[in-house]
């Protein structure tokens, strides 16, 4: 009885006389009655004297036997595991979820899986992601850095020069110009906020900011400030307050501004523009009409929820697409200088940095409105 019963259980198992499992090369090579050379270069579609007939059947066993490649014996040939890592602060920022798929997407179209983690914006986090990533064998890391690691940049920039794969900063460059980086030139984004409320008379206006080391040197603040300044209004220290690019900031730190009498906030990013709203309307204020409000980044995702938010916006299918034009054409080098003999290849993202820097525009929305809209005509 359990002789038939093992019988059974091995006939169902068996697929074309095999036992199921995942099918290897010497399979392939062995229904093809051909050598597993010969098979390789076929299935990695490399020259070979083989007939088109002998090609065909090769490919048919494959699809049939559904061969799957064995990354794993690749890396250890190839020396490439074709994993990329990303590590960003807040996975739950509608921001940075939108950067890691579109840097997905083009990760998957040049042939490399991304493995996404997140730092919670803590440098210590940061520090043992960076370490995991290079120890499980990924070929490249690109890192939008924490907001703690500008408070420490020799340590961060010590991290980041102990690895040897190349490594490309996202988004948060403006202060480190000694790293392959690419983002947005938010000088010029602040520029665009300022002219957008002058455009609609807002003088007295206020800014919910992330009071960081990085902020300090972001761009936007300075921008914001600057045209401000050039068309003759100064944004007192009082009305620029602190937000931590997060929901829950934005909420907090607008109640502080409309005790000012402002007529407009300008938010650092849209998720801090968001929880300002939130508390705006909670209080019974409209929005344009008794306030203007625009944010930063075009999170498209608020329109889903009825939030037509004026905003800068930030190409991030752009960003991704430069971002990882850069990291391959610098793992190609890593690869041509490795097959040299001797030759030292360095860490060129480091020594000699390549900087994108991309421009951002106005997206005007239904949150943005003449200042004293809501007020009787004269």
């Amino acid at each position: 009885m359990i002789k038939r019963i093992i019988s059974r259980v091995k006939r169902s198992q068996a697929i074309g006389g095999r036992v199921s499992r995942r099918a290897t090369i010497k399979d392939i090579a062995a229904e093809a009655q051909t050598s597993t050379t010969s098979v390789s270069l076929t299935l990695n579609n490399r020259p070979n004297r083989l007939s088109a007939e002998t090609k065909a059947r090769i490919l048919d066993i494959a699809r049939r036997l559904h061969y799957v490649p064995n990354q794993s014996a690749r890396s250890l040939v190839s020396n490439r595991s074709m994993l990329l890592g990303l590590i960003v602060p807040d996975i739950q920022n509608v921001y940075f979820a939108n950067l890691a798929k579109h840097l997905s997407d083009v990760c998957n179209a040049h042939g490399y899986i991304l493995v996404i983690a997140n730092s919670n914006d803590s440098a210590i986090s940061e520090r043992q992601l960076l370490k995991e990533f290079r120890s499980r064998g990924l070929d490249g890391v690109m890192i939008v850095p924490s907001l703690e690691s500008f408070d420490a940049p020799t340590d961060f920039r010590s991290n980041v020069e102990q690895l040897d794969i190349p490594v490309i900063i996202l988004d948060r460059i403006s202060a480190l110009p000694w790293c392959d980086g690419v983002g947005f030139d938010n000088y010029r984004g602040g520029e665009l906020a300022a002219q957008c409320l002058l455009d609609h008379g807002h003088h007295h206006v206020g800014f919910i900011a992330a009071q960081s080391t990085y902020m300090k040197n972001d761009g936007r603040i300075t921008g914001f400030l600057d045209r401000m300044s050039q068309a003759g209004f100064e944004v007192p220290e009082a009305l620029i307050t602190e937000g931590k690019f997060r929901y829950q900031g934005g909420f907090e730190a607008v109640s502080g501004l409309l005790d000012h009498h402002v007529t407009a906030v300008f938010c650092g990013n849209d998720l801090t523009a968001l929880g300002a709203l939130s508390n705006l309307r909670a209080q019974g204020l409209r929005v344009p009409q008794d306030i203007s409000l625009i944010g930063y980044d075009n999170d498209t995702a608020f329109g889903a929820i009825g939030v037509e938010l004026t905003t800068i916006d930030q190409d991030l299918e752009r960003l991704s697409a430069v971002a990882i034009d850069t990291l391959t054409a610098r793992l190609k080098l890593l690869a041509k200088a490795t097959k040299q003999v001797g030759a030292d290849t360095g860490k060129p993202w480091s020594t000699g940095p390549q900087r994108t820097m991309l421009t951002p525009k106005l997206v005007e929305r239904a949150t943005v409105a003449w200042a004293g809209s809501s007020m009787p005509k004269a």
